[in-house]
């Protein structure tokens, strides 16, 4: 596995259609690869930030590079995906 970042965020901003201010604003970062937490208080965009990185939403700007390698994993637990087993074997 490559030492250098898996997923790369510059200047990242992103605001919801009906916000008056935005919830994400210039956040720039990288992710290695393998798992990664994402650990703040409820309501603080952990969920929006993590389907930005997956390609499932667009930032209003900035650039994410390597959103085709991150996977967004639901955080339902009642209804696992199919290849669930599989992920966690791998």
């Amino acid at each position: 596995m490559s030492n250098g970042p898996i997923v790369t965020l510059r200047n990242l901003t992103f605001s919801h259609d009906t916000a008056t201010k935005p919830l994400i604003s210039a956040l720039s970062m990288h992710l290695p690869g393998g798992f990664t937490g994402v650990v703040e208080a409820s309501g603080a965009g952990k969920t929006t930030l993590l389907r930005l990185i997956a390609g499932k939403l667009h930032p209003t700007s900035g650039t994410i590079q390597g959103a085709d390698r991150a996977v967004y994993c639901e955080q339902r637990t009642d209804a696992p995906p199919p290849t669930f087993r599989a992920f966690l074997e791998d």
